[in-house]
């Protein structure tokens, strides 16, 4: 297989069953969501768009549309339950979802708390150690290729918690367990 770069996401996924990696990072099928991921991405964004609010010097909470948690949540619910309607969403799945914002928010996580400096940053880092090299003929252009891996992610939220320190964290809004022996993952 030819792998010139891994995310996170990417990694996991070959982990769990490198069949799966070769068809959706490899032959380009699309990979579809399942309900729990769709409705931690409705948790993540709302707390995004906080985040951006916050970055943006807004500071209190529920001063407009921009600061109140539970209107984003309407918007950002009514986006993802449109867009895929064969998850049949009740009114648990809802409150999961407010539970989830209601519980950063009410943690050293909270948004409007943090000194945000951004939100949604993509990295790529060229892997020059050993290991990592690659060399292939790419089987689309029929290419000679050579090079060392990319490491490539998006960090959800970066924070500045001193003049020299500073916070990458990363929402999660569940247990993620290994898809094969269904133990967690830390």
């Amino acid at each position: 297989m030819n792998i010139e770069y891994l995310r996170a996401s990417t990694a996991g996924t070959y982990q769990d069953c490198p069949w799966k990696y070769f068809l959706i990072y490899v032959v380009g099928f699309p990979s579809l969501p399942n309900k729990k991921a769709e409705l931690g991405t409705i948790c993540h964004h709302v707390l995004e768009l906080l985040a951006k609010a916050k970055k943006n010097g807004y500071t209190e909470y529920n001063i407009n549309k921009r600061t109140d948690p539970e209107y984003l949540l309407k918007i950002c619910w009514k986006r993802y339950t449109d867009k895929n309607p064969q998850f049949n969403y009740d009114e648990n799945d809802y409150k999961f979802c407010q539970d989830q914002v209601k519980a950063v928010i009410e943690s050293r996580f909270d948004p409007l708390a943090l000194k945000i400096l951004k939100t949604e940053h993509q990295f790529e880092i060229e892997a020059n150690i050993e290991g990592f090299e690659y060399q292939h003929k790419d089987y689309k252009t029929g290419e000679d290729r050579s090079g060392n891996m990319l490491i490539r992610g998006t960090i959800d939220l970066i924070t500045e918690i001193a003049p020299d320190t500073i916070e990458i964290i990363d929402y999660k809004t569940g247990i993620r367990n290994d898809w094969v022996t269904g133990v967690p993952k830390d």
